[in-house]
């Protein structure tokens, strides 16, 4: 079994301020794109009370646990296009429910075309509200099972928390471009969850990436999974 080098993140002190999470995640300062950030999670936590979106339940947590770290992979995923010479680029969000990260990402990368999907016709009706309220142009929602929906295909599938590694890619690899980029967001990979990925003929980890959340000791990683046919270094 590979060790992929998983650490624990040192402790920050509470913190509530977008602006200071941007300095932390090494993001460019950017006046608008906070604002919105601010904007959405007030929107997240007003519907929160009618169609219970999160079981969290205070504009702290919602910063922490939603915002800062759906935030984290923004470097990572505009260093993989800048790499890939992609300029303008389709992201699919699976299993989006209230739009983690998937509206963070849109607000963030206005190059980047975002699709979120979920099953459940109510957080896809707030990620709708979402857009319309922030005025994102570039995201899109569908109420539909990610296995049933008939689409082109994107350069990028991500999912935070929707599944384990080999139903994820046994439900949503269909709508991967041929040397796309299939992106787990995980808080743990079990040992378990590994070898069953590994037993699978189709699919590879290209490799796993730490990641530093603001304000939060867990471990947070994105598992970056491509075509076993794809060269190693593709990423």
């Amino acid at each position: 079994m590979a060790n992929y080098g998983f650490k624990e993140q040192d402790k920050n002190k509470i913190l509530i301020d977008i602006p200071k999470a941007f300095d932390l995640l090494k993001l460019k300062q950017n006046a608008v794109k906070e604002d919105k950030l601010a904007r959405y999670a007030q929107l997240i936590l007003k519907w929160n009370k009618t169609y219970n979106l999160t079981a969290l339940k205070n504009l702290q947590d919602i910063y922490t646990q939603h915002l800062y770290d759906s935030l984290s992979v923004i470097e990572p995923i505009e260093a993989y296009l800048k790499k890939q010479n992609i300029e303008e680029a389709n992201i699919f969000d699976v299993g989006s429910g209230a739009g983690l990260p998937g509206v963070i990402i849109s607000i963030m990368c206005p190059q980047i075309n975002v699709v979120c999907i979920d099953s459940v016709g109510k957080k896809v009706a707030f990620v709708k509200h979402v857009a319309s309220m922030l005025q994102l142009k570039n995201l899109n929602a569908q109420h539909q099972r990610i296995e049933n929906w008939k689409t082109e295909p994107a350069e990028i599938i991500i999912s935070r928390a929707f599944s384990s590694l080999v139903n994820f890619t046994k439900l949503a690899g269909m709508h991967v471009q041929k040397n796309g980029q299939m992106i787990a967001m995980k808080a743990h990979l079990s040992k378990d969850e590994l070898e069953e990925f590994e037993q699978q003929e189709l699919w590879q980890i290209n490799h796993v990436e730490n990641l530093f959340v603001p304000n939060m000791t867990a471990v947070r990683c994105l598992v970056w999974i491509n075509k076993k046919e794809q060269h190693d270094g593709d990423q």
